[in-house]
């Protein structure tokens, strides 16, 4: 396993919270920063006035947060992290908003004060992660999303390449490895046996919507207003899922290490 600082930057609703618990099971407790998803400004406050000593401690910084966190940090850092088809994340979005009995979203009340939908949910712009949320969290101009995270730096409804751009270079420089939600066991068969950032693989499924609670099927209508809005983040997801499924054919025995994290994990 690498010395260097692994960064695991959390984009929301993207297995984010499985990989949060295989990553601490790879990292002793006293060598973790776990960003509080509630209010990363204090979390990033807390970081930045550690003493020097501690800061080069730590092995895993990981949670909710946006790119350039490695910059608090005086050791050399390896990011990594999962994108989602950006349609499917949104739709995930609402139907953990709205249905999720045993958490009380920050959203909850609005979307049922207004009885939003889907498209109305998405249009409405209460809510920064449903428009490019990947491409936002990847350029680093902006660290955190939405109320109560942090002012947005975005104009909701933005679609500047621009900011793809940023993000492409960000993942190219500073990224070691970024998975895919839909291809989970493959991304951690190619994050243990080709770029050897964690040693233990074993997982049980975290927060897993389907098994939780209820979901409503998007209409072809919401699907539409959806690709409007995630313009970047469907082009970005696009260009990581093909260098991702190149990667994946390249990896020697790739069969062999699926078939034993699948018994491993019965």
């Amino acid at each position: 396993m690498t010395q260097n600082t692994l960064i695991f930057l959390h984009i929301p609703k993207t297995a984010g919270t499985t990989i949060n618990n295989i990553l601490e099971n790879n990292y002793p407790i006293n060598s973790r920063f776990y960003i509080n998803p509630s209010n990363t400004k204090e979390s990033r406050s807390i970081l930045a006035e550690m003493p020097e000593e501690s800061k080069s401690n730590i092995r895993l910084l990981y949670g909710h947060m946006g790119f350039g966190w490695h910059n608090l940090l005086p050791t050399k850092c390896n990011y990594i992290t999962f994108l989602r088809d950006p349609v499917e994340r949104v739709v995930s979005h609402y139907n953990y908003v709205k249905f999720r009995l045993d958490h009380k979203h920050y959203l909850r009340e609005i979307v049922e004060r207004e009885n939003m939908g889907i498209s109305e949910y998405v249009s409405s712009g209460v809510c920064d992660e449903l428009n490019n949320g990947q491409v936002r969290l990847l350029t680093g101009i902006e660290d955190s999303l939405q109320v109560p995270y942090g002012e947005s730096k975005f104009e909701y409804g933005f679609n500047n390449r621009e900011y793809l751009d940023m993000a492409l270079n960000n993942l190219s420089e500073h990224f070691a490895f970024v998975g895919i939600q839909s291809e989970f066991d493959k991304s951690l068969v190619l994050l243990r046996h080709k770029h050897q950032l964690i040693k233990n693989i074993k997982y049980k499924a975290r927060n897993v919507g389907a098994k939780r609670y209820a979901k409503v099927n998007p209409t072809e209508a919401d699907l539409a207003l959806i690709r409007k809005y995630n313009i970047l983040d469907l082009e970005l997801y696009n260009l990581i899922r093909t260098n991702f499924d190149s990667e994946w054919r390249s990896l020697h025995f790739r069969n062999i290490w699926l078939q034993y994290l699948r018994f491993a994990n019965r």
